[in-house]
Order: C-alpha cells, then structure tokens, then sequence
C-alpha cells in the first residue's frame, strides 16, 4: 500500500467515525424526552404527596381567591421588576420602584396565609395544632435545622 492510499484510508476511517459520533448524537437527541419539570418544586410543595400538607392545603382552599389574586399581583410586579431592570436606559429609581411594589405584594400574600394560620391555630385542639407546625415545617415556611434550605437554582 502506498503513502498516500495508506492516509486516505486512515482519514476515511476517521471520517466514517466521526460521522457515525454525529448520528448518533443527533438520533439521541431526537428520541430523548426530557422529564417534565416538577410541577410544584418550591418547598412548599414538598410534602404534598404523603399528606404531611393537609393542614395547609385546608387553609389555601379557605382563601384562594385572595391568594389568587395576590399571585396574579406578584406576577405583575415580577414582570415590572424585570422590565426594570431590561430598560435603556437605566432607572435606578424605577427598579427600586418595582421591587418595592413587588416587596409590598409578597409581604400581602404571606400577611394573608399567616392570618389564616393564627386563626386554625386558635380554633383547632393541641393535636391539629401539632400537625399544623409539622406542615409548616414541611413547607419551608418555618426553619427546620435538619436539612438544609431550598435550592433556588437548579
């Protein structure tokens, strides 16, 4: 064999290889399904399957129009926040604006469930009471030193 029929074959040989890599990559993405994201990742969800949210999930349904709207607030000021923070150019009295707005609609929505859980608490017996600090701790609502906190990037 010849040098240069001896490097031809080898670069075919690499060649074939490479495309054989390349097919495979892209029938490997094409037949791959991504996991749906978890529906209800934040801590507060994180009981919700074995019924460790049952207190709170009592509550929520209680005032959900109220926490309805307040979600649909805190989504607003969200996106003021963000088109803040996008603006040419830029706004520093603006942003701080928006993330006041945004502060004062979180802070509504938890005054709205804390409401909520005084007033189970002051009804309910010793026993609902317990269940209800277990749910809190489950929810991320109150700390539990056992685990470490959420992640917030994934």
């Amino acid at each position: 064999m010849t040098p240069l029929a001896k490097r031809l074959s080898i670069a075919l040989a690499v060649s074939i290889a490479l495309n054989l890599l390349l097919a495979g990559v892209f029938v490997g993405r094409a037949l791959y399904r991504r996991p749906p994201p978890p529906e209800r990742e934040t801590p507060a969800f994180r009981g919700e399957h074995d019924g460790r949210r049952a207190p709170l999930r009592g509550l929520m349904r209680e005032h959900g129009d109220e926490l309805r709207e307040k979600r649909r607030a805190i989504l607003d000021a969200r996106r003021k926040a963000q088109a803040a923070l996008e603006a040419e150019p830029f706004d520093r009295a603006g942003l701080e604006g928006a993330l006041e707005g945004l502060r004062k609609e979180t802070v509504a929505s938890q005054e709205i469930v804390h409401r909520a859980i005084v007033n189970a608490a002051s009804k309910g017996s010793p026993e609902e009471r317990t269940k209800l600090g277990r749910a809190l701790e489950r929810s991320g609502l109150v700390g539990d030193e056992r685990r470490p906190g959420p992640k917030h990037e994934r």
